[in-house]
């Protein structure tokens, strides 16, 4: 999988503005810190992670609705979190009025 180098020039190059979509954050070393999603806006929801350790490089996904990346973060939270890399504190919250979704995989 190809991974762009994290900052700004890159971000607002290759990430679409006003797009749906997943991300992951990778540290100098390619493991995967930080699985992300944006309901609305992935470039600038990216674009928040510029210049924060230890974030260096990132891979994205674009995708048509929030449920699907609801879906799909969740999906990359589990894989992910059991190699006790991710930097994420909590589970994936759930789009903005979808209360009747839940994980696929916890059901939480």
């Amino acid at each position: 999988m190809l991974s762009y180098q994290l900052d700004r020039v890159t971000v607002e190059k290759f990430v679409p503005s006003g797009s749906i979509g997943n991300y992951q954050l990778l540290d100098g070393a390619s493991r995967i810190r930080y699985v992300g999603r944006s309901d609305t806006d992935l470039q600038s929801r990216l674009l928040r992670h510029v210049d924060e350790s230890p974030y260096l490089y990132f891979n994205y996904w674009i995708t048509d609705f929030p449920k699907s990346a609801y879906y799909e973060e969740s999906a990359q939270y589990h894989k992910y979190e059991k190699y006790g890399w991710l930097l994420n504190k909590n589970h994936p919250d759930r789009p903005e009025n979808m209360p009747h979704l839940f994980c696929p995989i916890c059901s939480q």
